[in-house]
């Protein structure tokens, strides 16, 4: 707690980082400026995900707020993607995120755009739904798609929302097989019986897809999904993930 500034030249916590950093202390916490050609948000992302973040002890360690600003030529994610000249500013009281302002361009070249635009609410948009997933290793068998996704934080740790993708495709995913294979219905048919040829499920466009997700007391779920293709469609709901 006695730390008032620093400034490192040259960091790599993994093989590809290469930036710099320089911290301050503020008033009530610390200001954040990284800078450099290229950092390793994997473990970033794998904390987001499994929830292991910082939840507080009930003192003052996590009651501090930080500022950060980033401006980065790369920044590595899961599945080898990538997203280029990356801009960020940050700011959070303890754990609860007051703004985020964040840009960048997917590997192809598409822009990924994510805002806080008041009442809790962090919109993210991009061009290429499936690179943006494949970064983050939430599904690997989407190409293409334009994301809109808005995500309304609650108390604590909880929050809500909605994901809505357009104009995607899916490739190589076994569970369309299924899909389609599998007899539904008062006439027990399948969609392949349906249509009186077998679906070619290697790649399947679709127009939309849009779900209500959220998460209560570390437990995401999702209700109201559908997805709508050229030959596929399907209504969806459940747990996500459970911790």
């Amino acid at each position: 707690g006695n730390l008032q500034k620093a400034d490192f030249d040259s960091v790599k916590l993994s093989s590809l980082d290469n930036f710099a950093i320089s911290l301050r202390r503020a008033k009530g916490g610390m200001d954040v400026s990284v800078s450099g050609s290229s950092a390793d948000v994997r473990p970033v992302l794998a904390r987001i995900k499994s929830g292991s973040g910082d939840k507080g002890d009930g003192g003052s360690k996590n009651d501090g707020s930080i500022s950060l600003k980033a401006k980065l030529d790369s920044v590595v994610g899961f599945n080898d993607e990538k997203l280029q000249n990356v801009q960020l500013t940050y700011a959070a009281q303890g754990s609860r995120i007051q703004s985020l302002n964040l840009s960048g361009v997917t590997g192809s070249g598409e822009a990924v755009v994510a805002q806080t635009q008041g009442n809790g609410v962090i919109n993210i948009t991009s061009g290429d739904a499936g690179a943006v997933s494949r970064f983050a290793d939430l599904y690997q068998h989407m190409r293409g798609g334009l994301l809109n996704l808005s995500i309304r934080l609650g108390a604590g740790d909880d929050w809500d929302g909605s994901i809505d993708v357009r104009r995607f495709s899916i490739v190589n995913e076994q569970r369309l097989h299924s899909i389609v294979s599998t007899p539904v219905g008062q006439e027990q048919r399948s969609l392949n019986a349906a249509v009186k040829r077998d679906i070619d499920t290697s790649a399947q466009r679709f127009q939309r897809g849009f779900a209500r997700i959220f998460s209560r007391n570390g437990v995401v779920s999702i209700e109201n999904g559908v997805v709508r293709g050229d030959q596929v469609g399907a209504v969806f709901q459940g747990t996500l993930h459970d911790v």
